[in-house]
């Protein structure tokens, strides 16, 4: 199983790496009901909540749909970002969650461009986001993913979000995937 069920996992890596690619092909596939890449999904609503790229998006879904001759109808998309970091526009996206319903996955588009005014590497701002997600948006879906670009090569600068996230970690490095068990 890639995403535990009930966790955050966190992609990251250098800019251009291949991240949003790989994080939309999933997200079509759990929409679709179909094979990511040889695992077996299990079929249901995804949201993508997405900071920036809106129309780009939308494109590169279609392409998606293009490419594996299937249209996932249970895609729903963002407007604009969700600050996560505010509890009430938590509360505003699990609101539209429960709307959606079966909502398996829950993407976040970037880290950075959804946590509001918070900063990433503050281990007082990463905590208020966590405890929104948890709080308010976990009960509501089965798996959440967030990714965000840093340097790799100073990892240890970002070491408050590294060790707040649960379970695993996909890391990319010169297009290569690799999955770090925490």
């Amino acid at each position: 199983m890639l995403i535990e069920k009930e966790n955050l996992g966190l992609i990251f890596g250098s800019p251009a790496s291949g991240k949003s690619l790989l994080v939309q092909d999933m997200a079509f596939c759990i929409a679709a009901g179909l094979p990511f890449h040889g695992k077996e999904t299990t079929q249901g609503n995804v949201l993508y909540i997405a900071g920036e790229g809106f129309s780009g998006l939308k494109k590169r879904f279609m392409a998606l749909s293009q490419e594996y001759g299937y249209l996932a109808k249970g895609l729903y998309f963002s407007k604009q970002p969700a600050a996560l970091m505010d509890k009430q526009n938590a509360l505003d996206v699990a609101e539209t969650v429960k709307a959606i319903g079966n909502v398996s996955l829950i993407v976040i588009d970037t880290l950075h461009r959804n946590m509001g005014a918070g900063d990433e590497n503050s281990s007082r701002d990463w905590g208020e986001f966590q405890n929104n997600i948890d709080n308010y948006l976990r009960p509501l879906a089965r798996r959440f993913l967030s990714f965000t670009t840093v340097d790799t090569m100073k990892l240890d600068a970002h070491a408050v979000l590294v060790q707040s996230v649960a379970a695993w970690m996909l890391n990319f490095q010169s297009r290569k995937m690799a999955i770090t068990s925490l």
